[in-house]
């Protein structure tokens, strides 16, 4: 059996109105929605963003956003062979 440890290197938010993302692609969102009560509801959601435009509803609004972290990196921590 081998256990692992794992890094995931997640990225700072940043501010929508401050920079669009430099690539198209999906990215993680802060996302605001108002609901006809008037209620805003806040969520994460994954967001695809093409042409520095982001695919999403049209009463969803992008508050910040982040790169998604890459494939976690393993690194071998220990290794044992369980026998019956």
């Amino acid at each position: 059996m081998w256990l692992f440890k794992t890094k995931v290197i997640m990225e700072k938010w940043i501010l929508e109105k401050e920079k669009m993302p430099d690539f198209d692609g999906d990215y993680l969102c802060n996302i605001s929605q108002v609901q006809p009560c008037g209620n805003v509801w806040n969520y994460y959601k994954i967001v695809n963003c093409k042409n520095n435009e982001w695919n999403i509803e049209i009463d969803e609004i992008v508050l910040s956003w982040k790169k998604l972290p890459t494939s976690p990196e393993f690194e071998n921590i220990d290794r044992f062979n369980l026998k019956d």
